[in-house]
């Protein structure tokens, strides 16, 4: 039996792969239904697939009548009819699964969360507010407890300070020496003495002006002498303490300076003056706390005694 001549078997990949890509664009895209459909009736192994070595000798040996009909254009449009299926099963499966509910559940979380952190927001900072407030009020408790306190202590110390001072006033006054009157009046008799009568009455009235210690004034006598009434003026300076209530005076009568001391008392209101460093008890003279009225009444009567 003659064969027909064949060609090389190097042309005969070629031919194939010619004959898959035209074929391919012609067939209608089979749904997975179809394609198993189509390829159960002819058992293709997918060994056959992995060996396409072997199957290039059985081309080689069939008349060129039966090439159309081997199985590898078959079993090469495989891949290529599910690849559209494969493309388009997640284009319909994805509108399937998509669920607008699930979709919207994070929108609505998020905008149902906004509302619930901004009233939660105000009430956190309120709570803090809150809490300033009251460390506020609390502080200023305590400075104005300060403050009232250290008020009633410079009150209370204010008052000390003034009833001390008031105190200590009142024992001055109390206690210091008073300044001694400015009116004196005294009388003097001069005893008798051997062989002379004794003489007449004499009134003395001493008057003088104080000014912090220091005595400027007068002293006037009255006398009777040879039946009529003599009258005399002499200027007096002085100086007085009130600590121990000494007093000095200084007399002086025609030109003639007479310096005298003496004390006051203040529980009888006497002035006892005397010479100084005179020992004699009761030797000197004593001086009555009076007015000029007094003394010009007392002068008086001196006369009309006469």
């Amino acid at each position: 039996m003659d064969l027909p001549s064949q060609p090389p078997s190097s042309e005969e990949p070629k031919q194939q792969h010619i004959h898959s890509s035209e074929e391919a664009p012609i067939q209608p895209s089979p749904d997975a239904d179809s394609l198993t459909e189509e390829t159960q009736p002819q058992n293709v192994n997918p060994i056959t697939e992995e060996a396409p070595t072997e199957s290039a000798p059985v081309a080689d040996s069939l008349p060129e009548e039966s090439q159309p009909q081997s199985v590898n254009p078959v079993i090469e449009d495989v891949p290529t009819e599910s690849a559209p299926v494969a493309d388009s099963l997640p284009e319909e499966i994805q509108p399937l699964h998509a669920d607008p509910i699930v979709e919207d559940v994070p929108g609505q979380s998020a905008a149902t969360s906004e509302p619930l952190a901004d009233e939660t927001e105000p009430q956190i900072t309120s709570l803090d507010q809150d809490e300033e407030e009251d460390e506020d009020l609390e502080v200023e408790e305590e400075t104005r407890s300060g403050v009232f306190i250290g008020r009633g202590l410079l009150i209370a110390i204010a008052c000390g300070v003034v009833i001390v001072a008031l105190m200590a006033t009142l024992l001055v006054v109390v206690t210091r020496p008073k300044d001694p009157p400015t009116d004196w009046i005294a009388s003097y008799t001069p005893p008798a003495t051997a062989g002379t009568p004794a003489g007449g009455k004499i009134l003395y009235y001493l008057h003088w002006t104080n000014q912090n210690g220091s005595l400027k004034g007068q002293l006037q006598l009255e006398t009777v002498s040879n039946g009529a009434l003599q009258s005399a003026t002499a200027a007096t300076i002085g100086l007085y303490s009130k600590d121990n209530h000494v007093i000095y005076v200084v007399i002086t009568l025609n030109g003639q300076a007479s310096t005298l001391a003496g004390t006051i008392n203040d529980n009888n209101d006497t002035l006892t003056l005397d010479s100084p460093g005179a020992t004699t008890p009761g030797g000197g003279l004593i001086f009555h706390t009076g007015s000029a009225n007094d003394y010009k009444l007392a002068a008086k009567n001196l006369g009309a005694k006469k």
